[in-house]
């Protein structure tokens, strides 16, 4: 059995009276020591938008293969890792593709500070650069599991 990985994101946001809807969907299955995957994002508010279909090698925390777009085929890298101490979390995640023609970069971290079994506060940041647009954002806030 293989490994499948979900993220699927849509935010509703209004920016000096402008509405947009920003998606973002990111599917991978991996086979020691394949994967395969797609992602989607469109940032309407960012003005941007594209499509990869993945294929590649995988360790636990490190991705490299290719991400094939409507342009063609650029090179891609992954790193995940998760660190855990007691009752403290750090995420961080590294993603990045590229070609002679552009790159594009995601970056997101996020520290969490466990409080109780169903109860964190934490503090997130998550960057994505693509071809010189840049979507930044910074939160923190309680987490509750219900």
């Amino acid at each position: 059995a293989g490994n499948f990985q979900y993220f699927v994101k849509r935010d509703w946001e209004r920016e000096l009276g402008e509405e947009y809807i920003d998606t973002q969907i990111d599917i991978t299955e991996s086979v020691d020591p394949w994967y395969v995957g797609v992602k989607y994002i469109d940032k309407q508010s960012k003005f941007y938008k594209y499509e990869q279909a993945r294929l590649g090698l995988t360790t636990k925390i490190i991705k490299v293969g290719l991400a094939f777009t409507d342009d063609g085929t650029m090179a891609n890298f992954t790193f995940k890792k998760i660190l855990k101490k007691d009752t403290f979390e750090y995420k961080i995640y590294i993603d990045f593709t590229t070609d002679t023609k552009s790159e594009i970069w995601d970056i997101k971290s996020e520290a969490r500070k466990y409080l109780s079994k169903r109860t964190h506060i934490y503090a997130s940041f998550n960057k994505e650069f693509f071809n010189g647009q840049v979507d930044e954002q910074y939160k923190v806030g309680l987490g509750v599991k219900l």
